[in-house]
């Protein structure tokens, strides 16, 4: 929401006294300690921590009562807010252990994040020197999922056709279309049938295990290695 207050001031107005409101979002705790850079793109406004949500939900007389951490994008937070003036519902333990955690390593604190760019670098230039070896050595790689955070990656790693040359989606708006900057093609799944590759680089990481799934139904994926890089460089 690029009008963060006038979308919780919407919420304050809309809640009855007795209701609640819940949120979920990629909790920026994730981001931040998993290096997810790839999260960072022009649609994500903002990073929530509970210190910074609780600020906000404050000035609208609302708070948070409970928090639940989840899988989800890779660590995501669901959160439940009532007016403070609401007396049925007590804060529980588990959003004070957060609160609590948080407090201790700084959230608010500049010292926090900055390990962050450094980190970032190293899983750029792990990614570059696997590109660069594979180009060396003659090995075909591809792309699969064209999403947002994979186009992060590749564009932050300054990658271009001359490293691969495809991107394999499902999604049929997507296909015959080019990534942007890096111009690397957007084609459909077919290619997985007719051609073998060595290494299949998987973009949308927090997928990863229904996608390796999805790909051993394929007659050459099947033995191709599955790559990640975020939030670390593994092969499946």
């Amino acid at each position: 929401m690029p009008k963060l207050r006038d979308f919780v001031s919407a919420h304050e107005n809309l809640l009855k006294d007795s209701g609640i409101i819940v949120f979920e979002f990629h909790y920026l705790l994730s981001l931040i300690k998993e290096v997810q850079f790839d999260q960072i793109y022009h649609e994500h406004y903002y990073y929530y921590s509970l210190t910074s949500l609780n600020k906000i939900l404050s000035s609208f007389n609302l708070e948070i009562f409970d928090a639940i951490l989840l899988n989800t994008q890779g660590g995501s937070l669901r959160i439940y807010v009532k007016k403070i003036k609401n007396k049925d519902y007590k804060k529980t333990d588990r959003l004070l252990k957060l609160i609590k955690k948080e407090k201790n390593i700084s959230v608010n604190k500049i010292k926090f994040y900055k390990s962050f760019s450094k980190e970032a670098q190293k899983i750029k230039n792990s990614f570059r020197i696997f590109l660069n070896n594979c180009k060396r050595k003659g090995l075909n790689i591809v792309g699969y999922g064209a999403a947002a955070k994979g186009i992060t990656l590749l564009n932050y790693s300054k990658t271009t056709i001359n490293d691969f040359k495809y991107i394999v989606d499902k999604n049929p708006a997507k296909q015959n279309k080019f990534l942007a900057a890096s111009r690397i093609k957007i084609i459909s799944e077919d290619i997985l049938r007719k051609k073998f590759f060595n290494f299949i680089i998987i973009f949308p990481w927090n997928l990863k295990s229904e996608i390796i799934k999805e790909l051993n139904n394929y007659k050459f994926s099947k033995k191709a290695k599955k790559v990640t890089f975020l939030p670390k460089f593994k092969i499946h």
